[in-house]
């Protein structure tokens, strides 16, 4: 009669994890009835919505590394850097901003300099939390009830309630280190920054606009300088030959009209 008893409970174990599976195909968008989905819509909307916010912008500043010390000066005590990569040039940043003040966060981000690519994402898993924490109710009653079972089974009976024990054991792990994750990403949003600098061209002064003028009048002379030079060379070979070849035509032309006048 023990045995019958504890087996009709395993039984009834496992047809409610199976229920709770089936429900968790609910949450997740399977098709079911509508009536019921609108149900649990109703239900959602009067607790308290779970919402994970991701922000990602840029800053262009005149001093980075000022900029980037006063935005670190400017996290709260429970705020935190998750990574920081920096160059001489760009400094990436991936902060935990509480969610409570993470609209004046971004607010104060023009005090910084100019903001650009900013997006701002929202994320609700109001849904997927209330169903892990009714799947986590579930399955610690089913945990309470087999560890029940198991001091009063035999070896065999033993073997297989231990099984289930470390199944549900491993996922009611499972479930509990998500809803830590979402209440993590709901208390602290994510907020992704990349800041570069960009520094202004200060106009020449008047000595230095003086010395640049001679400095281009210099370089042009040399220029032309330089073409003259060349040219000449190119000239030069041409020189050597038609010289005194047109000098020894003229006087040979000039001394034979020389010669017929005598």
């Amino acid at each position: 009669m023990k045995k019958i008893k504890i087996l009709i409970a395993l039984v009834l174990l496992f047809v409610i994890a199976g229920c709770a599976m089936e429900s968790d195909d609910r949450y997740n968008g399977v098709p079911g009835d509508t009536d019921e989905q609108e149900e649990v819509m109703e239900v959602q909307s009067s607790v308290n919505r779970k919402i994970i916010y991701t922000v990602n912008a840029h800053i262009s500043t005149k001093d980075l590394d000022d900029t980037y010390k006063s935005i670190m000066d400017s996290l709260n005590s429970d705020e935190w850097a998750e990574s920081e990569n920096l160059s001489k040039t760009t400094v990436f940043l991936t902060l935990r901003i509480k969610t409570e003040r993470l609209d004046s966060f971004i607010d104060s981000l023009v005090d910084y300099g100019e903001v650009g690519n900013f997006n701002k994402d929202a994320k609700d898993v109001s849904l997927q939390y209330e169903n892990n924490t009714n799947k986590i109710a579930s399955l610690q009653a089913e945990l309470d009830r087999l560890n029940e079972l198991y001091e009063e089974a035999n070896i065999n009976e033993m073997i297989t309630i231990s099984t289930r024990i470390t199944e549900v054991d491993r996922q009611l792990k499972q479930l509990t280190g998500e809803l830590k994750q979402f209440d993590s990403l709901v208390d602290y949003s994510v907020v992704h920054l990349k800041i570069y600098e960009h520094k202004l061209e200060k106009e020449p002064s008047f000595g230095s606009s003086i010395g640049q003028a001679f400095v281009g009048g210099w370089n042009a002379v040399v220029t032309l300088l330089k073409y003259i030079v060349i040219a000449l060379s190119a000239i030069l070979p041409f020189m050597v030959i038609i010289v005194p070849v047109g000098g020894a035509v003229y006087f040979g032309v000039k001394y034979n009209k020389r010669k017929k006048n005598k």
